[in-house]
């Protein structure tokens, strides 16, 4: 622990002889107090008091420095949502056992953060963003040595987290789901007009994503208040956007 202050020597000397004169012009014609230990009580504590007020005047400061040492941290973080069906509980607690010269801490994550690791997979939402903001806020200013990440990379909440600033420590990710593309038709985008005046055509423009159909034909229905409007066969000549634009009346 270490004093310091903005006082001098020679502002030292003058406190302690204002102090005692004041207590000396005080006290030399006190008739009142005859016992002369009282008296001499009195008179120190009157000299101290004024010591300590006139040095408070320059601000004296207590410094106390205090070293605590902290291993390097390591976070595992578990994506939970239902879009991953590998069971890896018990792996990643198995890994976290082995830095046993790290502080590690281990959460769970959807759309919220949960402490510790889980065996279920059964989050509707998947924000990455929240978690990167969670532990930027948990760990500021603590010596993070790793970020372990077990996700599918698939978010359906939040920003996108390529588009942030990350803190100075290594990311791990460990790929979970399944890389393989599977055969899929999908709507990705339908156009049209946002007036129609009556009895004139008007066109319905239809973008499907089609994966792994090459060849194939699937059928493509319109319907509206559940009566059809249009259907028709589309023959899939590659695994690419299909576009199609269709006539009303």
């Amino acid at each position: 622990m270490d004093f310091s202050s903005d006082i001098t020597l020679l502002y030292g000397v003058f406190c302690v002889l204002v102090a005692f004169l004041y207590a000396f012009f005080l006290y030399h014609k006190e008739k009142v107090i005859l016992n002369s230990y009282t008296f001499n009580i009195l008179f120190c504590i009157r000299f101290i008091l004024i010591i300590i007020l006139l040095a408070f005047l320059f601000n004296p400061l207590v410094k106390s420095i205090k070293e605590k040492k902290e291993k390097p941290i390591v976070i595992i973080a578990q994506d939970v949502s239902s879009s991953i069906q590998d069971q890896i509980y018990d792996s990643l607690d198995s890994l976290s056992l082995r830095f046993s010269s790290f502080d590690v801490f281990t959460y769970s994550f959807d759309s919220d953060i949960y402490q510790g690791l889980s065996r279920l997979n059964n989050g509707v939402k998947t924000n990455l963003s929240n978690l990167f903001n969670d532990i930027d806020s948990r760990f500021y200013n603590r010596n993070v040595a790793a970020l372990i990440l077990a996700t599918d990379g698939l978010y359906n909440q939040g920003l996108n987290p390529l588009y942030r600033d990350f803190r100075n420590y290594p990311i791990f990710p460990i790929a979970l789901g399944d890389t393989n593309i599977k055969k899929k038709v999908s709507v990705v985008k339908v156009k049209q007009n946002k007036i129609a005046f009556f009895g004139n055509y008007f066109p319905l423009d239809i973008s499907l994503l089609i994966n792994q159909l090459k060849g194939e034909k699937v059928k493509l229905s319109v319907s509206h208040n559940g009566k059809k409007l249009h259907s028709e066969i589309v023959d899939i000549l590659s695994d690419d956007y299909y576009n199609n634009s269709i006539g009303f009346r």
